[in-house]
């Protein structure tokens, strides 16, 4: 029987849920269920998980999932002292254990961690968003550093090209090419007391 068709069943489905939290560094996967499952060659450990409700209708606009595991939970005292150093990534999958020995699963949920909240000590809230939200994120245009944030000369420099610029007249080219000698008329930059000394 497909995972459709155990998931629309009235009495027949048996489902479990697969929740996989990973990082460049490490891979932690629980399961709701009783007993421990074996996917993609990972094995999921029974804990006491739960989640909110994914809107099945269209989960493609669910932007958020909050997901609570007990404090004591391995993956969230990562977070009691500090923020990790690295992004947590998060993936959700869903089957039936009445679906026979290798059960269809379903991914129905990938995101991101957000933020762990520890909530009277004994449960943590994870919250967790959806790659196609944090991409929908303002970015900020100008960022803190000791260059100017402007390209020079653009409309939001204070640097105009003619305050820098000189016309002149080629008088002379060097037989090999690679020198050239420009009649300014004047060898100061107007306004910068830049001179320029020909050669």
């Amino acid at each position: 029987m497909t995972f459709l068709a155990q998931e629309n069943s009235v009495e027949d489905g048996q489902p479990i849920e697969l929740y996989r939290f990973s990082n460049v560094e490490e891979v932690f996967t629980f399961t709701s269920g009783q007993f421990e499952v074996v996917f993609n060659n990972e094995t999921y450990i029974p804990v006491a998980i739960s989640r909110e409700d994914i809107d099945q209708q269209d989960s493609r606009y669910q932007r958020l999932l909050n997901v609570s595991v007990p404090a004591s939970n391995g993956f969230v005292q990562r977070y009691i002292t500090l923020i990790p150093a690295t992004i947590d990534k998060f993936d959700l999958f869903r089957q039936h254990t009445s679906d026979g020995g290798t059960p269809e699963t379903v991914s129905i949920f990938s995101g991101q961690v957000m933020s762990v909240e520890f909530v009277e000590g004994t449960t943590a809230k994870i919250a967790i968003q959806t790659f196609g939200a944090i991409l929908e994120r303002l970015i900020p245009q100008q960022t803190s550093r000791n260059a100017c944030n402007h390209i020079l000369y653009d409309s939001k420099c204070g640097v105009t090209d003619t305050q820098f610029s000189l016309s002149g007249v080629v008088s002379a080219i060097s037989s090999d090419g690679l020198e050239i000698t420009i009649d300014t008329g004047t060898n100061t930059v107007l306004d910068t007391g830049l001179e320029l000394t020909a050669q």
